[in-house]
């Protein structure tokens, strides 16, 4: 069943209405929308203290991560290494309920901040960008390790 899931996100992911779902600049009718962009392995989903498996990203998050993301040519695309983040990054507790996973990918560095809600009913992306060496490093050191990053 997971893996059907799985194959649904990535078509989704791939597909024309999420690129303008993650393209959008603003609010349509003051409502948030949600899309699926990946499904937790048992221990980040035991990490967060949730039975919920789905990872989402809100319509607000994505405006916010356009905006912030501005001159980096982060596209819609990048919601993809998702998945293999969840699967296979070094996973880190920033607070409970809050996690922040690691991967590198083809000598690239992505940091993803993953978060239960306080009824622990559903998982949310919060933030996913491109990051360093160094701050992989310091927050490694500072947090406490879940999971260290499969090769």
């Amino acid at each position: 069943m997971r893996t059907e899931a799985r194959r649904r996100i990535a078509e989704d992911l791939a597909g024309a209405d999420f690129a303008a779902f993650a393209a959008r600049t603003g609010r349509i009718g003051g409502q948030s929308e949600q899309r699926a962009v990946g499904i937790v392995p048992d221990d980040v989903a035991a990490a967060l203290g949730s039975d919920a498996r789905v990872v989402r990203l809100s319509s607000y998050t994505a405006v916010k991560q356009r905006a912030h993301r501005r001159g980096q040519q982060f596209t819609a695309t990048d919601y993809q290494r998702v998945q293999p983040m969840l699967d296979e990054g070094l996973i880190l507790e920033e607070s409970p309920g809050r996690l922040q996973v690691f991967k590198q990918e083809a000598g690239q560095i992505w940091r993803a901040v993953v978060k239960v809600t306080e009824d622990r009913r559903e998982i949310y992306l919060q933030s996913l960008h491109r990051s360093t060496t160094t701050q992989m490093g310091r927050r490694a050191r500072k947090l406490k390790t879940l999971r260290r990053e499969e090769q």
